[in-house]
C-alpha cells in the first residue's frame, strides 16, 4: 500500500496507512451500551435516520470507525449508516464488520432494511450532499481537527437541527496499572519535538468556548456535555499491547522499538501487586460525550 498521505494530513497518519487497523480492532474497547441508549433518547434518533460516522480527519487519522459504528449499526438498530475514513485499512475493517453484522441479522425484514456505505474522506472533505444527514458522529477522534473548516463541513451536511455528537473513551489514569504503562510510553516513547493533540488536554474545546463568527453562526453554543459513564475493558497481556501499539505515535515505532516498549510494559505491569503474574485484568475507562446541534 502507497504511504502517501492525503493533503493536510499529519505525517503521524503514517502508521495508520499500514498495519494498524488489526491492533485497533483488537486492543481497542467497544463504548457501554447504555451510551448508545443515551444518545438515541437525547437526540430522538430513529431506526431510518441517516447516520454518519465521522473517524477522518484534518491533521491525523485517530480512528473511530469501526468500533463506535458496529455498536450504532448493532445494538443501536441504525439501519442507514455511512463512515467517513481516509484509510484504505480502516475502510475494509469497517466494512467487514458492518456486512457481518447484516450477515448475522436473523430477522429477514430487518436484514433487507440494513444499508451502509464506508466512503473515503476527510473531515473537511464529507462526500456527501448538503443538509442530508440527521446525525454526525465523531468517535476518538475530534481533537485532531478542532477549527472552523471542519465544523463548517461537518455542519454543512447536516439538516437543520440535526447534532453533531463528540465522544470519546479514555482509559481511566487512577488506576495504577493504566498510569505506570502509559507514563512508559507517554514519557520514554512520545515524540515530544513534535507532539500530537490529544483528548485529554481538552485544547480542542476552544473552538467552542472561544468561536469563531462563523462557528457561532453555524452551531447552537454552548457545548453540551452532561453525560459520562464508566466501565471495564477486560485485557489480556497480549490485547493490552494491541492496545498500545494502535495509538498513533506508537504505530510509527520500529519493530525494534516496539519490542522495547513491548519489555517495558511488561515489566512495569510485573512490578504491580495486584497485576504480577496475572495473563489478564479489568482495564478502567470512561466516556465523556459533547454535543451540540445545526442551527
Amino acid at each position: 500500500m502507497s504511504s502517501s498521505l492525503q493533503p493536510g494530513v499529519h505525517k503521524t497518519a503514517l502508521g495508520f496507512q499500514n498495519n494498524s487497523a488489526q491492533t485497533y480492532v483488537k486492543g481497542r474497547p467497544s463504548l457501554p451500551l447504555e451510551t448508545i441508549d443515551f444518545i438515541k433518547n437525547k437526540f430522538n434518533l430513529k431506526e431510518n435516520n441517516i447516520i454518519v460516522d465521522l473517524a477522518s480527519v484534518l491533521k491525523l487519522q485517530q480512528k473511530g470507525t469501526g468500533k463506535f459504528t458496529e455498536l450504532l449499526f448493532g445494538y443501536g438498530g441504525f439501519n442507514n449508516i455511512t463512515c467517513v475514513e481516509p484509510s484504505a485499512d480502516f475502510r475494509d475493517a469497517c466494512s467487514q464488520i458492518l456486512q457481518s453484522i447484516i450477515d448475522n441479522t436473523e430477522d429477514q425484514d430487518t436484514r433487507e432494511k440494513k444499508q451502509f456505505k464506508v466512503l473515503d474522506g476527510t473531515a473537511i472533505s464529507i462526500p456527501l450532499a448538503d443538509n442530508s444527514v440527521d446525525a454526525l458522529f465523531a468517535s476518538q477522534a475530534f481533537h485532531w481537527f478542532a477549527n472552523d473548516d471542519a465544523i463548517k463541513e461537518m455542519v454543512r451536511v447536516l439538516k437543520p437541527g440535526a447534532p453533531l455528537i463528540l465522544v470519546w473513551c479514555e482509559a481511566d489514569l487512577s488506576n495504577p496499572m493504566v498510569k505506570a504503562t502509559t507514563d512508559i510510553y507517554r514519557v520514554k516513547y512520545a515524540n515530544l519535538d513534535d507532539p500530537n493533540p490529544q483528548f485529554r488536554s481538552y485544547e480542542w474545546i476552544k473552538v467552542f468556548e472561544q468561536p469563531s463568527e462563523q462557528t457561532k453562526s453555524l452551531i447552537n453554543l454552548p457545548l453540551g456535555s452532561d453525560k459520562t459513564f464508566k466501565m471495564n475493558h477486560h485485557l489480556t497481556r497480549d490485547t493490552l499491547l494491541a492496545r498500545i501499539y494502535s495509538i498513533s505515535f506508537i504505530s510509527l515505532l520500529s519493530d525494534d522499538r516496539k519490542q522495547e516498549l513491548k519489555k517495558d510494559i511488561l515489566n512495569v505491569i510485573d512490578t504491580l501487586k495486584d497485576y504480577k503474574d496475572k495473563e489478564s485484568f479489568d482495564c478502567p475507562y470512561r466516556v465523556e460525550i459533547y454535543f451540540t446541534t445545526k442551527k
